[in-house]
């Protein structure tokens, strides 16, 4: 396969995203790999082990991305609505660290799924522009760490 066929569907599949799930998507470099800022959707980081549970608490799960890191172990990254002010208090920073999930930082870069990536995919994949409140997910975080 031509390396400009490969941008050819990286470029669908961010339009698929800017325009089909509401992301504010962008190719790096033209050709990919795509990305979107964390600001008007919000992204919470976690382990798989963490993520398997919080998304079953959740009554509307969202979209969830799934990377492997460099030991192959797995990373959910939970898309949300935005996050507010209210969610990087210290007290709530503190729990998600000692989880060990994160809030993204507003502006930070999350990495979306390009085709032909196989180290970062979608859980489901969106099919239109529903995220969750961050609320939720965190509150999902915290009923699990103190409920089991």
């Amino acid at each position: 396969m031509s390396a400009p066929r490969f941008a050819d569907r990286a470029a669908d599949r961010c339009r698929h995203y800017r325009h089909v799930c509401g992301l504010d998507a962008f190719l790096l470099e033209g050709t990919g790999p795509i990305y979107l800022r964390a600001g008007n959707t919000g992204a919470i980081r976690m382990p798989a082990k963490l993520g398997e549970p919080v998304r079953a608490r959740l009554a509307h799960p969202g979209p969830v991305i799934v990377e492997l890191d460099d030991t192959s172990e797995a990373w959910w990254t939970m898309l949300t609505t935005p996050v507010h002010h209210h969610l990087r208090d210290y007290a709530i920073f503190a729990m998600l660290s000692a989880a060990t999930a994160q809030i993204v930082p507003y502006g930070h870069e999350v990495r979306l799924p390009t085709p032909r990536d196989r180290s970062c995919r979608w859980l489901a994949t969106p099919t239109d522009s529903y995220r969750p409140s961050p609320d939720d997910v965190v509150t999902a975080i915290r009923a699990y760490r103190y409920e089991g």
